[in-house]
């Protein structure tokens, strides 16, 4: 089996991510705006995503064994949090709380040998792996929230903290197979993955299947078929798509289409 050829526009583009690619396939207008032109707009925060990187500084440091208090306390001061914000992510306390009890207990009942978070991944365009910032080879690139590596067998646990509503599991499909082939060409005596979804709102985890992911060109073809049907579907980055997605793009006053998804 050969690695499958990135068509010209993904090709140009790079390097690509889960949000870049989604963003190419939601708008490709709003694509060009923000990874060609790279504007930037001058708006109002959104809190929801404050909030969550919040969460996501105290779930990385928590998961160490560090003080609870101290990771909120670190993560307050880090994301420059209103006192509405602290109270917001406050509130998530509980659910975290709960959280890092199955996490303590699934490190024991597992034996897990080692565990990850907030690692940077990346790989070039023959799948070897390349520092996540060099963007004169790096091809495809992500962040892994917590992945935990089983002693006795090469097999990896891999899971990304959502603060949003709860989604169909088959959404993050695209994300899964990102993780795969960049955990797999980073770790090549890994043999087999769990991917899943922690909802940190209510401490809930959602796992796959285990995966089998010995051989890297089916994982690395898959996602650049991916890739690649959604850049043959379009044939300008003046196209404009619009969705629910146009409510919250920062483009929409530049976009005649922008009115419909308002």
């Amino acid at each position: 089996m050969a690695l499958e050829t990135p068509l010209a526009l993904i090709e140009q583009h790079r390097p690509w991510s889960v949000s870049k690619i989604d963003t190419l396939k939601q708008c490709p207008y709003k694509f060009k705006f923000n990874y060609v032109k790279k504007m930037k707009i001058d708006r109002p925060v959104n809190k929801a995503l404050v909030i969550g990187k919040a969460a996501h500084a105290v779930l990385q440091y928590a998961v160490t064994g560090r003080n609870l208090d101290a990771c909120f306390e670190f993560a307050i001061v880090d994301c420059k949090l209103t006192s509405e914000e602290i109270d917001e992510l406050l509130g998530y306390r509980p659910a975290i709380t709960a959280f890092l009890v199955k996490y303590h207990s699934y490190l024991k009942k597992h034996d897990i040998r080692e565990s990850i978070t907030e690692r940077q991944y990346a790989i070039d365009i023959s799948g070897k792996p390349v520092k996540f910032f060099d963007n004169d080879h790096a091809f495809i690139r992500g962040v892994v929230d917590l992945a935990l590596f089983v002693r006795q067998q090469p097999h990896i646990v891999v899971l990304d903290h959502k603060t949003g509503k709860h989604r169909e599991f088959s959404h993050y499909n695209a994300q899964f197979d990102f993780y795969r082939l960049l955990l797999r060409a980073s770790h090549p005596t890994i043999t087999g993955m769990v991917t899943g979804i922690h909802y940190v709102s209510d401490a809930s985890i959602k796992t796959s299947a285990l995966t089998d992911v010995a051989d890297l060109e089916p994982l690395y073809n898959k996602v650049m078929g991916y890739m690649n049907d959604i850049a043959s579907s379009i044939a300008t980055l003046e196209e404009r798509r619009t969705g629910w997605w146009c409510r919250f793009c920062d483009y929409q006053d530049g976009c005649l289409n922008g009115e419909e998804g308002r």
